[in-house]
């Protein structure tokens, strides 16, 4: 109970950021890996966020909500590991 309130913190902090503006600059190979259900965080952020990005790639996580990694582990798992081959 005693962290309730750096949670209320954090939660107002990541309500107001948004990178988009700094996609561009990125330079390292990235791969977004969505679930395509979630609600919280849309596929069309991803769909939109992966453009400035050059060679950026999405990997969309069929059957996964907001936690693809936990939803569908071994299609996630899979992907991850495609990503980091790549």
């Amino acid at each position: 109970m005693k962290a309730t309130f750096r949670i209320d913190q954090l939660v107002a902090d990541q309500a107001a950021y948004d990178p988009r503006g700094h996609l561009g600059q990125v330079r390292v190979p990235t791969t977004f890996l969505h679930g395509e259900l979630d609600t919280e965080v849309p596929l069309a952020i991803p769909r939109e966020c992966v453009g400035p990005i050059p060679d950026a790639r999405l990997t969309v996580i069929e059957g996964a909500g907001h936690m693809p990694q936990q939803d569908q582990a071994e299609r996630f798992t899979q992907a991850l590991r495609e990503a980091l081959r790549q």
